[in-house]
């Protein structure tokens, strides 16, 4: 299984119709098959990013809901 370390840029790209980089980050999270791995710190760091928006912590915490393994099983 192919797996990612997602670090602040892409995430916030991704979730960021206004970032530079959403055309891009959208397109490679959207083809990607595999597990997505990140920290606590880029996830701080993301929700201080898209706190701006009044829909971007929901849409944070959305992907990472929407993403989320359980490596236990």
């Amino acid at each position: 299984m192919t797996t990612w370390l997602l670090d602040t840029g892409p995430l916030v790209g991704c979730l960021d119709a206004h970032d530079p980089f959403h055309p891009a980050a959208r397109a490679a999270l959207a083809g990607f098959r595999g597990r997505l791995c990140t920290t606590g710190a880029v996830v701080t760091e993301a929700m201080h990013f898209v706190a701006e928006h009044p829909d971007g912590p929901a849409r944070l915490i959305e992907f990472l809901e929407k993403s989320r393994t359980d490596l236990w099983d």
